[in-house]
């Protein structure tokens, strides 16, 4: 997380921030106005400022699954992003929520996000969106560069896990190699199940929006979706490859170990034999007599032993 400028702390009624922004919006200017969930009056401050009940419904529903929700001249949803405390290791996720008509946005979440505090922070650097359809653009297209960049990261784990597969001497177990494995699958999986039900959204419900935020302007957000669900795709089929390598090195192995227990098997199976025959309580057995008959019994143990092992290498099975 960047930590150059830090967000400004919600107010007493949750509101985070309030910006009236330049634009080639009607009236030339729009306003964003950012609260805080948590925050007791953040529903009473935005009813406030005159939105209808079914925007209200959106923005403060505990369901937090992606959705785009149009009536009239005002579009409100839902969409996923990371969560701003996240780290380099581990993306955690969160939602966030926005009504928006030609020259208003309000957006609210009950976790910070990444996505509108760099949003945030662009406006004051001075890159100011057109409108709050663009900044709704910019926020999506903010969510696929950070998917682009966590499957970059994923990538090269894969990377270091082919490369341990590959080499003669791997300093990993193939149980660690699959663990590491599992994990990267894991997460490539649940980056996709983020990516696809917002590339469905600007996708499919563009088509019913009205004209002042009209498909064209997502543009940048599907192309960044578009290119984040390409990385993806390819991180799984390498996934793939890689879990069908470590499987096959995984068998071979196992069929080693079998291989070298049947042979064992069959190496003591005669000195076994020969030691249950002079084992048996019973009148003339061999040497019985003898004073060397331990040992003459011990040399035919080691004779069947070598026969055995001579029929083995005969037949090339060891």
């Amino acid at each position: 997380m960047d930590q150059d400028t830090a967000a400004p702390a919600p107010g007493p009624l949750g509101r985070v921030w309030q910006l009236d922004l330049p634009g080639d919006v009607p009236g030339g200017g729009w306003r964003w106005t950012h609260y805080d969930l948590v925050a007791p009056g953040s529903l009473p401050a935005i009813r406030a400022e005159g939105w209808g009940e079914a925007a209200l419904a959106v923005l403060h529903d505990k369901d937090e699954s992606p959705r785009l929700e149009v009536e009239g001249e005002v579009v409100c949803g839902i969409l996923p992003d990371f969560a701003q405390q996240s780290g380099p290791g581990e993306q955690l996720l969160a939602s966030w929520r926005f009504a928006m008509t030609p020259t208003q946005i309000t957006t609210a979440r009950r976790a910070a996000t990444q996505g509108l505090y760099r949003a945030w922070r662009a406006v004051q650097a001075g890159q100011v969106p057109d409108g709050p359809a663009a900044l709704l653009d910019q926020v999506v297209a903010q969510l696929g560069a950070g998917i682009s960049q966590r499957a970059d990261a994923l990538d090269d784990a894969a990377r270091r896990v082919e490369d341990e597969l590959l080499a003669e001497a791997p300093t990993r177990s193939p149980e660690e190699l699959g663990r590491k494995l599992g994990e990267i699958r894991r997460e490539t999986t649940r980056l996709q199940r983020l990516a696809v039900p917002v590339m469905r959204l600007v996708r499919e419900e563009t088509g019913d929006l009205p004209g002042w935020a009209d498909a064209e302007t997502h543009a940048a957000a599907r192309r960044r979706m578009l290119a984040a669900l390409d990385d993806l795709r390819a991180l799984q089929e390498h996934g793939r490859a890689l879990q069908d390598e470590l499987s096959a090195r995984q068998a071979a192995e196992t069929n080693r170990n079998l291989n070298l227990l049947s042979v064992l098997t069959a190496v003591l199976l005669p000195p076994t034999l020969v030691s249950g025959f002079f084992g048996m309580n019973t009148e003339g057995l061999p040497w019985s007599g003898d004073g060397q008959g331990t040992a003459w019994a011990a040399g035919l143990m080691l004779a069947s032993m070598a026969g055995t092992l001579a029929l083995l290498r005969l037949r090339r099975i060891v």
